[in-house]
């Protein structure tokens, strides 16, 4: 794609720098293949004294896909780094003052007045999920401290869990603050005469499942009909093996693959079902 910036920089002989840039972006590439890749088009102002610049404009997602891994860890090891002999300037908490002894104008931030739009052209796909997604968030606040603002809506999706295939009835992925989302996401499907109802809520980086049914069942017994089309008591001790991993993963607690996964890796087959 290509980047087009165009305006001027003005250097006062006493007082802050100030600029005024138009920027064009048009078929811009951002990302790689995983986990995030996409297209953007639009235009922007930056404008004002360098300490106190404002960024407004409108941006387009031409498209963006979203890859969900597989297998989700279930914590993130904190590492204790040092650093040896650092510098002064490393150490300290306190700002660094600029040449004229100011030292809050670098924490001021970059001010933004964005909109972002897509439409419809949002693929989120992985762990079952297949989903396109449109919709506007407005991009407030500064560049160290951005508040978000608006939703993405499903226009389709669907959800695959072991050969069980659910459409989602409702699916929105909202921001409101920060910049991760909240999911608010419902699929539903047939098994044995029974609805099944999986709803996925929370953070984006912390979803919640929860299982439900019409008419109403156990938790237990909802997952063991999506799955198996089975009640529990009828599963044999290898299905409530493979029930129990199948929960795992779908609610992104698993830190590796399961036994059978291991065994399907291992003899290069895509199913494997033990009975």
């Amino acid at each position: 794609g290509s980047l087009r910036a165009d305006g001027k920089v003005q250097l006062p002989p006493v007082g802050d720098p100030s600029m005024s840039v138009e920027v064009k972006l048009a078929a811009f590439k951002f990302g790689n293949q995983d986990p995030v890749a996409g297209e953007i088009e639009g235009q922007l102002t930056i404008a004002g004294p360098v300490p106190a610049l404002v960024a407004r404009g409108d941006l387009q997602i031409k498209r963006m896909d979203i890859t969900v891994p597989n297998q989700m860890p279930k914590s993130v090891q904190a590492l204790d780094i040092k650093h040896v002999n650092a510098p002064k300037r490393f150490t300290s908490n306190e700002p660094t003052p600029d040449s004229d002894g100011n030292s809050d104008t670098a924490g001021r931030g970059l001010t933004l007045a964005l909109d972002v739009r897509a439409y419809d052209r949002i693929f989120v796909r992985g762990r079952g999920l297949d989903a396109q997604l449109g919709g506007s968030v407005k991009i407030r606040g500064t560049a160290n401290s951005p508040y978000t603002e608006g939703q993405f809506s499903m226009s389709r999706g669907r959800l695959t869990i072991i050969g069980r295939q659910l459409d989602f009835s409702r699916g929105n992925i909202i921001f409101s603050g920060t910049m991760e989302p909240t999911l608010d996401m419902e699929a539903k499907g047939d098994a044995d005469g029974t609805t099944v109802i999986v709803t996925v809520t929370g953070p984006a980086s912390k979803p919640k499942f929860h299982f439900s049914s019409s008419p109403e069942l156990p938790e237990d017994e909802v997952v063991s009909l999506l799955l198996f089309n089975k009640k529990l008591a009828q599963l044999s001790p290898t299905q409530l093996v493979q029930l129990a991993g199948e929960i795992d993963k779908i609610g992104g607690l698993s830190s590796g693959p399961g036994t059978l996964d291991k065994m399907k890796s291992a003899l290069g087959i895509d199913v494997l079902d033990v009975t």
